[in-house]
């Protein structure tokens, strides 16, 4: 079951380590990213996926802008090196 969620600010980004090539992201008022992954508001975006350096970016502005953004996730847990975290597929800057 995949969530969206519109209009929303960054309340924290982690960025990739050795530990994990990862994005990893948090957005204001979201307790839980996606029901597959109860109770965790961290969004996961794997560095293999495509258009990773464009949410990267785009994420790294709206934090830096004060812009909103708007994410869907796609309903499957992230795995891999990523761990057990929503997997997301589409980020967008919101202007209201």
């Amino acid at each position: 079951m995949a969530a969206d969620y519109y209009a929303k600010g960054i309340v924290a980004i982690e960025t990739p380590s050795q530990a994990h090539n990862c994005l990893y992201f948090m957005l204001r008022d979201v307790t839980q990213a996606d029901p597959v992954v109860p109770n965790n508001p961290w969004f996961a975006v794997p560095a293999t996926q495509n258009g990773y350096k464009e949410m990267y970016a785009m994420l790294l502005t709206a934090w830096v802008t004060g812009k909103s953004v708007s994410a869907r996730t796609t309903g499957t847990v992230a795995g891999g090196e990523c761990g057990n975290y929503s997997l997301t597929s589409e980020t967008y800057i919101y202007e209201p």
